[in-house]
């Protein structure tokens, strides 16, 4: 089992609960490195759309991959605060 994948798949879930989701596909890729379909995925919750790829590198429960695409940039930063802040799989890093 992946280190942290119970908190992570929670995180996911409670994140997905409004019923509404929207799926963005990448200008560049359609699949990830491992070949599988790959998507940005919006929730809708009380009128206010969630951008839950970036909730989940914010709260430390994703990490950024290596691949290029067009939220890149504003992924890193997330990944970064989560870092600074210990938050999720971060928590353990020295």
């Amino acid at each position: 089992m992946n280190f942290f994948f119970e908190e992570s798949r929670d995180a996911n879930a409670k994140l997905l609960q409004s019923g509404k989701i929207m799926l963005q596909y990448d200008e560049f890729e359609l699949r990830d490195l491992q070949g599988k379909e790959s998507a940005y995925i919006f929730s809708n919750s009380s009128g206010f759309w969630c951008f839950v790829n970036k909730e989940l590198l914010l709260f430390g429960y994703s990490k950024v991959d290596a691949a290029m695409h067009q939220y890149s940039q504003e992924f890193l930063e997330m990944e970064k605060k989560a870092k600074e802040n210990k938050a999720g799989i971060w928590q353990f890093q020295k």
